[in-house]
This record gives C-alpha cells, structure tokens and sequence, in this order.
C-alpha cells in the first residue's frame, strides 16, 4: 500500500476498517488490496506493491502491481466565477454561529445584534443574507491545517466527499457571493 494518497496524507499514519486504510487527514479510503476507494469512490487508486517475506525480512516489488491513477474531476462548482453587474449594491452576509437553535431556545442577545446589523444594512440599500450555522447539516473540520498546511484543500475535502454538506452553503457565501462578511459569537454562559 502506497503511503501517500493524491492530497499528501499519510496512509501509513491511518487507521485500517476491514480492507480499508483511512486517511488521518482527510478520511479518505483505500483498498489495503486493490488500492481503490470503497463502492462510489473506486475510479481513483493508490499504487500497491507486492510484497513477500523472505528470510526474515519483507521485500517489496517495484513497479507497483497497481500504479497510482489520478482521475481529473470537473471543477468544483464552488470554483466558478460569480460575475458582478456594475453599481451593483454591496452583499453583506451574516453569519450566526450561536448554539442556540429549535432544540436550545432562549433570546440570544449576540443573535439579535446580528438581525439588527443586517437590518440595518438593508436599509441603506445592500443585498443580505443570513446562515445560521445551527440549522445546517455539516462534518466539523477534521483540522487538517493544523496538521499539514498543505491537507487543507480547497474546495474543502469534506465537502468534495459529501455533496450534501452544507457546509458549502458558507462557503459559496463567504468566497463567492459576499462583500462584507458579519459574525457573531455568542458567549458561553
């Protein structure tokens, strides 16, 4: 099994499923056997090699029995150009982050500031939204800058494996569709 997948993670650093090697970064499977992702995800493969015990020792055949095959992907939609007609009012995005949601509900003042803010903003002509970040369906970032600068992709790897992330709700606002981005935090307590 090669050590590196395309996006440089470290397999060998993974955790094994059944056949399955996982990537510590990205959570990203590969055959132990094939080199192939699971059913879906099996059209890229990371290169095997055979391998044998001889006296004691483990050799390795090179070439790969499998080569490392890259499939090249359309662009990720998040990546298109988002034109702007000129004099166009400004876009300003709002973005809560408050744990307060349908399941939590109580007033949260830093919430309110933020309706308060895009209100505002409205009223003097911009073009708002708001995404509350509690109502959308989204994997927690795995921290893949923390461990290697060049494990944080983008588009995000998550989202690239979950077309239903809706994580990429934030990130067409915030990359692509917004001028002035808003946020609020409320304080624990």
């Amino acid at each position: 099994m090669a050590e590196w997948h395309r996006l440089g993670g470290p397999l060998a650093e993974g955790r094994l499923n059944g056949e399955f090697v996982m990537c510590p970064w990205h959570g990203w499977e590969y055959s132990v056997l094939t080199g192939q992702g699971p059913p879906g995800y099996d059209e890229e493969t990371v290169p095997v090699f055979a391998i044998e015990e001889r006296e004691g020792a483990v050799w390795l055949q090179t070439p790969p029995v499998v080569p490392r095959r890259v499939v090249r992907h359309a662009p990720h939609p998040l990546l298109a150009p988002v034109p702007r007609l000129a004099g166009a009012p400004p876009r300003v995005l709002g973005l809560s982050s408050t744990a307060m949601d349908e399941g939590n509900p109580r007033f949260s003042t830093s919430d309110a500031l933020l309706g308060h803010a895009l209100a505002h903003a409205r009223g003097l002509g911009a073009d708002t939204r708001l995404i509350r970040l509690s109502s959308l369906r989204f994997r927690h970032c795995e921290g893949n800058y923390s461990k290697a600068a060049r494990a944080c992709t983008w588009p995000c790897a998550i989202t690239e494996r979950d077309p239903g992330d809706q994580m990429a709700d934030v990130y067409e606002g915030l990359v692509n569709w917004c001028d002035v981005g808003v946020h609020h935090h409320g304080r624990p307590g």
